[in-house]
């Protein structure tokens, strides 16, 4: 079975790692048994071991394909009023099916908006490689999956984020789940000292 985990989760040492540019672990880009997708700063990798998924194991002879299908997923013109608030990086399928197979995979919720709660890909464990690649290569409009910059492991269609934004009516959003701040919040400071 493959083992499959972003470099942060990685607990175990190995004889190949070397320290990176933030004095993190990382392992050897070029070691033989692991195959690295970088989602938009967030880094996965299929280390690869026995009894072989089929599904996994396409991607892995595909990689250089997906890799580049991949590439040019995140270079499409981006929404200009998201942008002011956040970078964010466009989702695929690609992406949520390999977090699916994650060893600490254990709910779904990120399969899912995290505003409509609709899901992103029906059926994630029934996709094929053409499935996969085609994501990669369709442009979906306000159907996008999107993953704002400083959020991990939650996911929005774009559509939805934008509609939010227009609710807030304000130069700030809130992420509706982990509560981080993007953009800049305008308020009003309120003393509590009693003036006499």
């Amino acid at each position: 079975m493959y083992s499959l985990f972003s470099k942060k989760q990685d607990p175990s040492p190995k004889n190949n790692q070397v320290a990176g540019k933030d004095g993190m672990e990382i392992e050897d880009e070029d070691s033989s048994d692991v195959v690295y997708f970088d989602f938009g700063g967030s880094k996965l990798k299929l280390g690869m071991k026995e009894n072989l998924d089929p599904l996994l194991m396409q991607i892995i002879v595909n990689k250089d394909f997906l890799k580049q299908s991949l590439a040019e997923k995140q270079k499409q013109t981006k929404d200009s009023k998201l942008s002011k608030i956040s970078n964010y990086y466009f989702g695929t399928a690609l992406e949520l099916f390999l977090r699916h197979h994650e060893s600490k995979h254990i709910t779904t919720s990120d399969e899912s908006c995290s505003i409509c709660m609709c899901e992103f890909v029906e059926n994630i464990t029934k996709l094929n490689i053409i499935d996969l690649t085609e994501d990669l290569q369709v442009k979906k409009g306000e159907e996008e999956i999107v993953r704002l910059e400083h959020c991990d492991g939650h996911y929005f269609h774009l559509g939805c984020l934008l509609r939010y934004i227009d609710s807030k009516a304000s130069s700030h959003i809130k992420c509706p789940n982990c509560s981080k701040i993007y953009g800049v919040m305008i308020g009003t400071l309120i003393s509590t000292s009693s003036v006499e």
